[in-house]
């Protein structure tokens, strides 16, 4: 869970999205989904949102009961070591929705720490699939009133965003794991440090130990042009490399020091987000989950039904909507 507790804890944005139109609060189609699910719910109503992050879904619905003055109680959960108050509690707009959400940090979705019957609505984006679904459903099914609903947005394997994520799984796999990029750019770097300590740019000129390290950088770099040839594998291999360029050009403004720690925590992040991808990748629904699923809400007399979402025209994942009886 580290890998998701540290981007919640440096990230920005409410969601998993840290770049894009959808950063920072989803809108459009996605917002207007989830506001249609919060409208109908009556006063004094429960929500439990499953995986809730920095609160994205949760913000919304306190949102959408704030304008139409209803008091809804919302629970927030998420397995990660969260602390979306301290993220927005400055913000003006969002800090202002604080006070009906509660926040329940390293909590599972297979471990409900709710009573039975007690709750009208389950949310979850991009989060129950991560649980193990026979015992998450379970407790779904198990904290619900009568009639109570679960309203999930999942990833699809065959998304654009899990799409996009197995390229960034193959580039981040291949200089993390598969050859020695992060090494040599280290080993680059101490020896430009030390020559350059000594004697300077002419120093640094003549030094045959950091020439070769040099050339072999540089050959790694060809290598990776040759074998990330489309759009997509570029955009994710140059948000790593140019990073590490920028710190292996010449400056006085750091030390070595500061750029082999600087060096260390690109790898490290680059590191988690691959764990992110990786597990994203292996969480996403395909057509075979998708009918574990609708076996599992049998088994628990719930009704379900399945239907993709687009936004913008691309696919943006599969909605789960599913309903306990009135008994």
């Amino acid at each position: 869970m580290e890998h998701w507790t540290s981007y919640w804890q440096h990230t920005e944005s409410l969601n998993s999205f840290e770049h894009g139109n959808q950063a920072c609060q989803y809108s459009g189609e996605i917002r207007r989904y989830w506001e249609a699910q919060i409208w109908p719910l009556a006063d004094n109503s429960t929500i439990v949102d499953i995986g809730t992050g920095n609160g994205a879904i949760a913000f919304i619905a306190a949102a959408a009961a704030a304008a139409r003055q209803a008091n809804i109680k919302i629970f927030a959960i998420d397995p990660a070591e969260i602390a979306p108050r301290a993220r927005v509690e400055k913000n003006l707009e969002l800090g202002s929705l604080l006070s009906s959400i509660r926040f329940f940090p390293k909590t599972y979705a297979e471990s409900l720490p709710f009573n039975n019957r007690s709750i009208d609505l389950v949310t979850s984006q991009f989060a129950l699939e991560y649980s193990r679904l026979g015992e998450s459903i379970a407790e779904c099914s198990r904290v619900l009133k009568p009639s109570g609903k679960i309203r999930c947005i999942t990833h699809s394997l065959e998304s654009e965003i899990v799409q996009n994520s197995i390229v960034g799984q193959r580039v981040l796999s291949h200089l993390i794991d598969e050859i020695p990029f992060f090494s040599t750019a280290e080993y680059l770097l101490e020896l430009i440090g030390s020559a350059y300590a000594v004697g300077g740019v002419q120093r640094l000129k003549h030094d045959n130990a950091a020439n070769r390290a040099r050339r072999d950088f540089n050959n790694l770099m060809k290598d990776l042009d040759a074998k990330f040839q489309t759009d997509s594998e570029r955009d994710w291999l140059e948000s790593i490399v140019l990073n590490v360029l920028q710190l292996l050009k010449l400056s006085e403004s750091f030390t070595l020091s500061e750029k082999l720690d600087s060096l260390s925590k690109i790898k490290q992040a680059n590191v988690l987000c691959l764990s992110r991808l990786s597990e994203q990748v292996s969480v996403a629904m395909s057509e075979s989950r998708l009918s574990e699923l609708f076996s599992i809400c049998s088994a628990h007399s719930l009704e379900m039904c399945e239907f993709p979402f687009f936004v913008d025209g691309m696919l943006f994942g599969h909605v789960i909507e599913i309903e306990k009886d009135n008994r």
